[in-house]
């Protein structure tokens, strides 16, 4: 999912169609899901995927207040869904003008390896980013999952 960042802010790609925006409105965010995607909230967790499945995506809103709480929740988050996850440091970026900082790593899921990345977004609340990757899964969606990223935004 780096790969996915690093596209959301330096590379422009083609037009994706989407289905409706979701607003999440613990967040006050807006989230355009691309078409033929699906999308289901479970509790207060927006999930999105493509149809084909391989990649999870997962929007909800913590209530830390500060990063190293953020991170003990993600911690949590992981061992619930990831075994053996390992990450790198975390990296500042900026989307559509709010802050956020996410990490990357590797583990395994159902015995499976992945790749996975952690964002938080600050919006209106805190809000988690969780994505799963099975392989190949990244390259095979990156434009639908660039476009995803880049449409989060305030909601008005």
């Amino acid at each position: 999912l780096t790969l996915a960042l690093s596209l959301l802010m330096t590379v422009s790609l083609p037009l994706t169609a989407f289905a409706e925006p979701m607003h999440h409105p613990e967040a006050n965010v807006v989230i355009d899901v691309p078409e033929g995607w699906t999308s289901e909230t479970k509790g207060s967790i927006l999930h999105v995927s493509p149809a084909g499945g391989g990649l999870w995506i997962m929007f909800w809103v913590t209530e830390a207040d500060d990063m190293e709480h953020v991170m003990q929740a993600l911690d949590t988050e992981f061992g619930k869904i990831l075994q053996d996850a390992q990450h790198g440091d975390l990296q500042e970026s900026e989307l559509n003008g709010m802050k956020a900082v996410y990490t990357e790593g590797k583990a395994t899921m159902d015995g499976n390896p992945v790749e996975w990345t952690a964002a938080v977004v600050f919006a209106a609340k805190p809000l988690v980013i969780m994505g799963i990757a099975a392989e190949g899964a990244l390259d095979e969606h990156k434009e639908e999952l660039s476009a995803l990223l880049k449409s989060l935004k305030p909601a008005e």
